[in-house]
């Protein structure tokens, strides 16, 4: 079977065995978020089934935030400042926190 893989703006050719399942995965439209930074912090005041990051927090020494490296493309400048200002509210020094 030919499968043509999409890759960025591209494609790439591909010959898969006969009797491989293929399934091709669309991405659903979603709505505009006109406030990105406040769409953040409501999600970390109220997440979906999690306590929220301020309590999770709030007694802790340190805190380490992964990010996606710069092959991915991710908002972390619209990310971590209210990422960093929930966790330092709660009582973590930004000294104590590793990106």
């Amino acid at each position: 079977m030919n499968v043509d893989l999409l890759y960025g703006r591209n494609s790439i050719p591909l010959r898969l065995p006969d009797g491989i399942r293929v399934t091709v995965v669309r991405k659903h439209p979603m709505n505009l978020v006109r406030n990105p930074a406040q769409a953040v912090k409501q999600a970390l005041e109220k997440p979906v089934g999690s306590p929220p990051l301020a309590e999770m927090a709030r007694g802790g020494k340190t805190a380490c935030i992964l990010i996606c490296d710069i092959t991915r493309p991710v908002p972390n400048g619209t990310l971590l400042p209210p990422l960093i200002e929930t966790i330092t509210a709660a009582g973590i020094s930004r000294e104590d926190i590793l990106i």
